[in-house]
């Protein structure tokens, strides 16, 4: 592999990466949001009474 080899697998590496982690913060998100909805129900009707 010369230069240019290593230099386009630190680049496909780092994308990769890049990626990854925001595939798994949308499903943090998503988890988040989802078990969120529920418990801000609760305190919205409470804080009205």
């Amino acid at each position: 592999m010369g230069q240019w080899g290593f230099v386009f697998l630190a680049y496909g590496i780092v994308w990769g990466a890049i990626l990854l982690y925001v595939v798994l913060l949308k499903r943090r998100i998503h988890k988040a949001a989802a078990m969120e909805t529920p418990h801000t129900g609760r305190e919205a009707h409470g804080h009205e009474a």
